[in-house]
């Protein structure tokens, strides 16, 4: 039996989802633009519908207010970063190369970039409850990914930490927005210094890593012999 023929209404009822989808999509990439070029103060409904090229009021019709734009921008940018950080984690990378894939992450102007836009939806959440109530949920979120690394590497290592793997992640995460407020505040000699301590904690952890290789296999031949 053949299957019946899709009607013509719920086939223009899909177009217009997908041409609501798009014109969204189109919003919020022309606000995050509009973000990076003017800031945040200067990020209005008007030039926003400018850079998107739609009238101003399919902006109030798809977010209702300009708040629930910019909450629609930081969660998108929120998850980019998130992604990539989270790649990084995730990877069968040993922790000392996951510290340097991490320098050089930072080091995208792609990254840059994009932190800019959101440092800059960021500080607008110091007085936006919203919008904190986001920021805090991707800060949160960036330091249990760091914390679960950390707590991969301590067991497969069997290390001993001088402090709470809580602790340690949080103040880990912490320094990574210093160094994000460094780059995007032109800091250059600063943020050299501290991309170079990440650097050099890789290098020492990386020693820690290969002494437990080596442990390893000299477990392995005794157990052999």
């Amino acid at each position: 039996m053949a299957a019946p023929k899709a009607s013509q209404g719920g086939r223009e009822d899909d177009k217009r989802i997908a041409r609501g989808d798009l014109t969204r999509s189109q919003i919020v990439t022309a606000a995050l633009d509009v973000l990076g070029s003017l800031g945040f103060s200067e990020t209005t409904v008007r030039s926003v519908a400018e850079q998107a090229g739609v009238q101003p009021s399919l902006i109030h019709y798809h977010f209702g207010t300009m708040e629930a734009l910019f909450v629609a921008v930081l969660e998108q940018e929120n998850e980019r970063l998130s992604r990539g950080w989270e790649e990084i984690a995730n990877s069968d990378l040993a922790l000392s190369e996951k510290l340097l894939a991490t320098t050089a992450y930072l080091r995208q102007a792609a990254t840059m970039r994009h932190s800019r836009q959101l440092w800059e939806l960021w500080a607008a959440g110091l007085a936006n409850e919203e919008l904190a109530t986001h920021w805090r949920a991707a800060i949160l979120k960036h330091r249990e990914t760091v914390r679960q690394a950390l707590e991969q590497w301590t067991t497969e290592l069997d290390v001993a930490l001088p402090m709470d793997v809580d602790v340690l992640a949080g103040a880990y995460a912490d320094f990574l927005l210093g160094v994000e407020v460094s780059l995007l505040g032109g800091i250059s000699d600063h943020t050299a210094t501290r991309l170079d301590a990440i650097e050099a904690l890789a290098t020492f952890i990386a020693q820690a890593e290969e002494q437990a290789r080596a442990r390893g296999l000299n477990s392995s031949l005794t157990r052999a012999d």
